[in-house]
């Protein structure tokens, strides 16, 4: 059976895996709009990997990440090669996407291969890992989302909430951390951060745009992201409280 033939039989599941760059199993076959028995998805993406189209890793116990192949992605010369070391990274920023789709406020989103594709990069001082976008009851916002799974430099945190500060395309920043430590950390370094401002304005404007979020062992259990605990404009609150809605979508 040849490539393009799959390709085409396949072409939902092969899209979404290109799109995402990597998603847990039951989330790929949601996304696909798979109609069939959890089992038969299994035997199709066996077949996938099989025919080397598709790539899986452990993730969570016993579900897998699917992620493209290297043939996979040859198919198409403007796509660039996956690292190895993002992949649990891309799978994570997929379920946090897809679980905020699933609050009324966010209606769309770009993930940074469609943003660096398209040329949506006017005014952006860096690339987040995703980009949604959300409506509340008095306007349109853009949400960029960052998934932090390791600690990274006082220089280089203070650079990037520069970057985000001075950046008037984004209204809130939401960052995602599956470590307590560093989650504190952030919080210390951002406070410090605002501390540096000269203005009130610009304080009270740096503390209404950054969100800080943090779930212990996200990446080994089963994750809500109303479960968090969550760091905004200087107290502890919920994202449900931020954002109004809770979210729907199903546990993976």
């Amino acid at each position: 059976m040849n490539a393009d033939f799959q390709m085409d039989r396949y072409y939902n599941i092969l899209e979404m895996v290109l799109k995402w760059r990597a998603l847990p199993t039951p989330l790929l076959r949601e996304v696909s709009g798979y109609q069939g028995h959890p089992r038969s998805f299994n035997r199709v993406l066996s077949h996938l990997e099989k025919s080397e189209l598709v790539c899986a890793k452990r993730f969570n116990g016993a579900t897998k990440l699917i992620y493209p192949s290297k043939d996979l992605m040859d198919m198409n010369p403007n796509e660039k090669r996956i690292s190895e070391d993002s992949i649990t990274h891309d799978g994570l920023c997929a379920i946090v996407v897809n679980e905020l789709l699933g609050w009324r406020t966010f209606f769309d989103f770009k993930l940074p291969h469609e943003i660096l594709g398209k040329g949506y990069t006017d005014g952006l001082h860096r690339i987040p890992d995703a980009v949604l976008m959300g409506r509340d009851e008095k306007k349109d916002f853009t949400l960029a989302l960052e998934i932090e799974l390791t600690r990274k430099s006082k220089l280089r945190v203070k650079n990037k909430l520069s970057d985000y500060s001075n950046n008037r395309v984004f209204n809130y920043v939401l960052y995602i951390f599956n470590d307590k430590g560093t989650f504190n950390s952030y919080k210390n370094m951002l406070n410090d951060f605002i501390e540096t401002q000269v203005t009130i304005e610009s304080r009270a404007e740096i503390k209404a745009r950054f969100i800080l979020a943090f779930r212990e062992n996200i990446i080994h259990h089963k994750y809500r992201l109303d479960d968090s605990e969550v760091y905004y404009m200087g107290k502890s609150t919920s994202l449900s409280k931020i954002f109004g809605i809770k979210s729907n979508v199903k546990l993976l």
